[in-house]
């Protein structure tokens, strides 16, 4: 995330199909560049972003990245989406992806999940994002193993959120998380 081209913190993102084309799916946090809880900076230099910049494929070369710089706000209004009805309480976004020239995306579509797991707490689940912006070489991303620690089907503080129990650091932010199988 940077304001203006220069860089305020890095954090993790996946890419969506939508009605309205490919989306930038990460955390809240990360676009407002702000606390989800106190609303106050998180970068050191109090800076916000208004800028992301997006590692992408190359067209054709995959494991060949480019970087794309995707504004935050259109004047004053922000480009990302919330959750149509929690809105800013949650902590996630979709931003329209619109510098896509020459690139190539792999995209995950949640509306084709995969297999049907059954999900209890202790499960495994992995997290993979950039700790501290570190990659596992390329863009590629560090994989953290974590476990459930909520019950799926009980809310968390009125919200429909899962707990996750794992060693994360900052840069992981906005990391897909995922079960592999059993």
């Amino acid at each position: 995330m940077r304001f203006n081209g220069q860089a305020l913190s890095t954090g993790t993102a996946f890419v969506c199909p939508s009605p309205a084309g490919p989306v930038l799916l990460t955390n809240r946090h990360n676009v407002t560049g702000r606390d989800q809880n106190t609303g106050k900076p998180l970068s050191a230099t109090m800076g916000t972003p208004n800028e992301i910049v997006v590692m992408h494929n190359r067209k054709g070369i995959p494991g060949n990245w480019v970087p794309r710089i995707e504004r935050l706000y259109n004047g004053e209004i922000p480009r990302w989406v919330e959750h149509p009805t929690l809105g800013p309480i949650a902590d996630f976004v979709a931003l329209p992806l619109t510098q896509l020239l020459d690139v190539e995306l792999l995209s995950y579509d949640p509306s084709k999940p995969g297999a049907n797991l059954a999900l209890m707490p202790a499960d495994p689940v992995s997290v993979i994002g950039f700790p501290f912006g570190l990659t596992a070489g390329g863009i590629f991303g560090v994989w953290a193993t974590g476990f459930l620690a909520s019950e799926p089907a009980v809310d968390f503080d009125n919200l429909p959120v899962q707990l996750i129990d794992c060693r994360t650091r900052p840069g992981q932010s906005g990391s897909p998380v995922i079960v592999t199988g059993k």
